[in-house]
């Protein structure tokens, strides 16, 4: 992960360690569920580009269009 994503990751588990009312031993379970909203998030952004999640698990590829025809049809 890179600085900034690790910091929006580390932030958002705070919030909501903070509202499960501070639980001991349970940091990495909000650091996955941060991390799970966040892509969520993402999922939803206008500006992400469209993706391929065809792999399992759902793991993206990357672009769902392709540039070989003049009117980017999906190629997935």
């Amino acid at each position: 992960m890179n600085k900034r994503l690790d910091e929006a990751v580390a932030a958002r588990a705070y919030q909501l360690w903070e509202k499960a009312g501070k639980p001991e031993g349970r940091d990495e379970e909000f650091w996955r569920l941060a991390e799970q909203e966040l892509i969520n998030e993402d999922k939803g952004s206008p500006l992400r580009p469209p993706t391929r999640c065809d792999q399992p698990g759902g793991v993206s590829v990357g672009p769902a269009w392709s540039s070989s025809s003049a009117d980017y049809t999906a190629s997935g």
